[in-house]
């Protein structure tokens, strides 16, 4: 698969600050502000939740929303306008949250006649990164800052 002209990490962070934006009313910030507010802006593989789409057809590949433990909280209340949510409502928010993204995503790099399906977004407790890279995908990825935290989308394409 030859992908459009594109500057895939860019289209990595309009998907995700627009969905972040009209599905979670959370905007784009820089990291300086979110380290003035005390909240860490490199944080480990440990304290993030983590989801992944996959999607095969004219293009195969993952994409992989993993999300500070703060975001990944905000995520589910805002997306359901509730004071608190249960751990199957934030899973859930945090999956749908990965499958908007992937959509918008794909769509970017697939011509209009092509098919791309995607399977439903999952939870996963940890992804090896690596395994993608050694099983022949090209990566890309981009890091978002929001009001309310971090999240970094890692996509793989097959190449």
């Amino acid at each position: 698969m030859i992908y459009k002209d594109i500057a895939i990490k860019e289209v990595l962070e309009e998907a995700g600050y627009t969905t972040f934006e009209v599905a979670c009313c959370m905007f784009r910030v820089f990291e300086e502000e979110l380290e003035s507010m005390g909240i860490e802006t490199n944080p480990s593989v440990d304290e993030m939740a983590v989801s992944k789409i996959s999607f095969n057809g004219t293009s195969n590949g993952t994409l992989v929303l993993s999300v500070c433990e703060g975001l990944f909280d905000t995520v589910a209340v805002n997306m359901l306008g509730q004071d608190t949510v249960s751990n199957v409502e934030r899973d859930s928010a945090l999956c749908e949250i990965t499958n908007i993204i992937a959509g918008n995503v794909i769509d970017k790099f697939t011509d209009v006649d092509e098919l791309c399906v995607l399977s439903p977004p999952v939870r996963a407790n940890n992804v090896n990164h690596n395994s993608f890279l050694e099983s022949g995908y090209e990566a890309f990825n981009a890091k978002l800052f929001v009001d309310e935290g971090v999240a970094t989308i890692n996509l793989y394409l097959k190449k």
